[in-house]
């Protein structure tokens, strides 16, 4: 038996260098599982996401509403703490120029003010994976 879940943030740990996914790695929104086995039988990201549910025949799916989905943990030594950090920050990924970097936090704040989860006492924004050697200034 087969279940789908959809619409989330599926955790794979594959360094995709063109994904700009919060939290880092979390680039893929569906998965089948096997019920049974309890491998992942198939992934895929939004691009063909809305294809592949309107196919799926099976009536097990699980809507994660946008929620990040991680493999078992197999290792005790893992940094909770930051995983959850990521999900509320912004990615720097790829970014070639300091107006583009500006650019980004300017919408990224924008959009943190008016989220539900906005703390008016709080003016921080976290940010991660820029490198300086690569930008254009």
């Amino acid at each position: 038996e087969e279940i789908l879940l959809y619409n989330g943030k599926i955790y794979t740990g594959d360094d995709d260098t063109t994904s700009s996914s919060s939290p880092p790695l979390a680039n893929k929104s569906w998965m089948v599982v096997n019920k049974l086995t309890g491998k992942i039988e198939r992934i895929g990201d939004d691009k063909n996401q809305d294809d592949f549910i309107l196919h799926w025949n099976n009536n097990k799916k699980i809507d994660l509403l946008g929620q990040l989905v991680i493999p078992g943990l197999n290792d005790a030594h893992i940094h909770v703490h930051w995983l959850g950090m990521f999900t509320k920050s912004l990615s720097l990924k790829g970014t070639r120029s300091i107006s583009e970097f500006q650019q980004k936090l300017t919408a990224f704040m924008k959009s943190k003010r008016s989220s539900e989860s906005f703390n008016p006492n709080s003016s921080w924004g976290f940010g991660w994976g820029w490198e300086q050697e690569t930008l254009s200034e």
